[in-house]
């Protein structure tokens, strides 16, 4: 049967739990009376959960968090932490977990994951409220929940209005070529 793994931190220990999806019924109720701290949490947590138990969680998003807090700087979990924080290890940026096959490594995965992000978590929340954008973090967190649906869903394209929007952009494109005597600008 299909499983998914739910990793808990204090920042100290953390521990992941395999949980069959058949199981669902029971993790429901946990996973929406709490909230969550998790980096890109919304566009693949919150997804990935929602699929297996039924149920949106609330995401506090390190991701978000680290856009607000500095936006000039990369926001991958492992630049994050090592920048802000003592994890030292880099785990995200040196390890892709889509084409892990070994179980044990997929949990500790998960496990560094949970630990980098509750203890980037704060620091981050300290930068957004000094820097006083503390009233963008549900606006962002609302727009990435948008991003996520979209992502999920999909978006539904008017075919009609596409082949019209760049019929007029092959035709502007045209005419600035002529009126630049033949000159092809690109």
């Amino acid at each position: 049967s299909a499983f998914c793994c739910i990793g808990f931190s204090d920042g100290n220990l953390s521990i992941v739990f395999p949980i069959p999806s058949k199981f669902s019924w029971r993790i429901q109720r946990f996973l929406a009376s709490r909230e969550f701290v998790a980096h890109n949490g919304i566009a693949f947590d919150a997804i990935v959960l929602e699929r297996y138990f039924g149920t949106r969680i609330k995401v506090r998003d390190t991701m978000s968090l680290s856009l607000l807090a500095d936006n000039d700087i990369r926001h991958g979990l492992g630049f994050q932490a090592a920048y802000r924080t003592d994890c030292w290890e880099a785990w995200k940026d040196e390890h892709e977990a889509a084409d892990e096959t070994d179980l044990q490594k997929l949990y500790l995965y998960n496990a560094k994951d949970c630990e980098a992000a509750v203890r980037l978590e704060p620091k981050l929340s300290a930068i957004v409220t000094t820097k006083r954008q503390d009233h963008l973090i549900d606006r962002e967190h609302w727009l990435a929940y948008v991003g996520a649906d979209m992502m999920k869903r999909g978006l539904r394209i008017d075919r009609t209005l596409a082949k019209s929007i760049l019929d007029e952009t092959r035709q502007s494109y045209l005419e600035t070529v002529f009126q630049l005597g033949g000159i092809n600008p690109m």
